[in-house]
């Protein structure tokens, strides 16, 4: 049936681009769906040409086609092994834009978009006063509650909030950060996120310690927001084109060395602002200033110069996806953990395959997500380290949930985390 009169958004779909794929199927065993499913609606080279029949009006958009674009976890790395270099990042985000602008939305959807990621996700003060009650929540016997009622499984939320981690005090860490005692080599700007200011502030502290222990004055943004990675990935890029747009007023008035931050997923979207705003030339010089922090920390010839404690114990380096097929600095933790004396470094098995994260892919493909989780504990199990090392919150976060099923079960932590609780004042 042809539905292209139906279809909304079809003039932005990167049609040349989808042309590039020559349909080799070389992208395939690095494919962690189809890799589970064996089935070719499972793989990049099958979801290109569900695509390109969909856009062309040879495919009609019904729930079943949803679900093959659904089920895509955009680890991308499909890019990473396609000898066409197609960008099939560009290509699955610009679908689920034409899904979302031609479906409706159900109850929850429409709650969870405009509650969740616009009323809090893309709101940084609101989403720290969300923090401070979640806080309240787990520490006043609110949770004991409310999970003895089973009231969450009507709305869906049980598991979402079972794998809620621990809530630190929520305080902000905006402003300038310096070491008293350390003569300035330049002036860094922290991006600190959405989700990371309130459930990964360890790693954000740790990351201005190190910084600022190498001579670096370090500026936190008040006004930052989301990077904008989970609007660009769940079909809504307008509105991820407007928090791109505020992070780039925001930075560029500050006039900064680099832009740094913590989380390879959020990363990725910054690093690429460039591409979603093509017409922007602030977009460029925002994209141009944006570091992972393990690069630059790597990168700096000081460090050396900085004194650890030594640490008897064992880490395994995990390489989130954005990381590793995008960023190329999933290989860099090692390099940085390097400088703890004793520090037995490996990496762990299977890091060619996404862990199941995802952004939100964990919450709406349960079942996917936990069988690539699985391969992860799997693999913690064999191993059997004292430390997880992941740069990539999300990440870390799935793989915190994982190591409850394990015996031995390892501390999930930033590399930066983990370098700062070694370091010698």
């Amino acid at each position: 049936m042809n539905t292209l009169n139906k279809l909304q958004g079809l003039e932005d779909f990167p049609w040349d681009e989808s042309e590039r794929c020559v349909a080799c199927g070389l992208c395939l065993p690095h494919c962690p769906t189809y890799r589970k499913k064996r089935e070719e609606t499972a793989a990049p080279r099958g979801r290109i040409s569900l695509m390109r029949a969909m856009v062309h009006g040879d495919l009609e958009l019904t729930d079943r086609l949803e679900s093959h674009l659904d089920l895509c976890l955009a680890c991308r790395a499909c890019e990473a092994a396609c000898p066409s270099n197609v960008h099939y990042g560009e290509l699955i985000d610009s679908a689920r834009a034409i899904v979302h602008a031609s479906t409706p939305m159900s109850l929850k959807e429409k709650l969870v978009r405009r509650y969740v990621m616009d009323g809090l996700i893309a709101r940084p003060k609101r989403l720290m006063s969300f923090g401070k009650f979640l806080r309240f929540y787990q520490n006043s016997g609110l949770q004991r509650l409310v999970r003895a009622s089973h009231i969450l499984n009507l709305f869906g939320l049980h598991e979402a909030e079972r794998q809620m981690p621990w809530i630190p005090e929520v305080i902000p860490l905006t402003g300038v950060h310096t070491s008293p005692d350390k003569q300035l080599r330049g002036r860094v700007a922290l991006f600190t996120g959405c989700i990371a200011r309130i459930i990964d502030r360890d790693t954000l502290e740790a990351s201005i310690q190190i910084l600022a222990a190498l001579g670096y004055e370090v500026i936190v943004p008040e006004s930052q927001n989301c990077c904008g990675a989970m609007h660009q990935h769940t079909g809504e890029p307008d509105k991820a084109a407007a928090l791109a747009q505020t992070n780039i007023d925001v930075f560029l008035q500050g006039n900064y060395d680099f832009i740094l931050h913590t989380a390879t997923g959020c990363g990725v979207q910054l690093k690429e602002y460039a591409l979603h705003l093509p017409d922007s030339e602030a977009a460029k010089r925002f994209s141009g200033k944006v570091m992972e922090i393990t690069e630059f920390i790597a990168r700096d010839d000081y460090l050396q110069d900085l004194t650890f404690e030594p640490l008897t114990a064992s880490a395994a380096i995990h390489e989130p996806c954005s990381a590793r097929n995008v960023l190329k600095v999933s290989t860099l933790p090692a390099q940085v953990l390097a400088h703890i004396p004793e520090l037995m470094i490996e990496f762990l098995d299977g890091n060619q395959y996404c862990c199941g994260a995802a952004g939100v892919y964990h919450l709406t493909q349960p079942e996917m997500s936990a069988s690539l989780l699985a391969d992860k504990v799997e693999a913690m199990a064999q191993q059997q380290p004292d430390y997880v090392v992941s740069t990539n919150v999300g990440c870390a976060l799935q793989l915190a949930a994982g190591t409850g099923k394990l015996e031995k079960a390892p501390v999930v932590i930033h590399p930066l985390a983990l370098l700062a609780q070694q370091l010698r004042e």
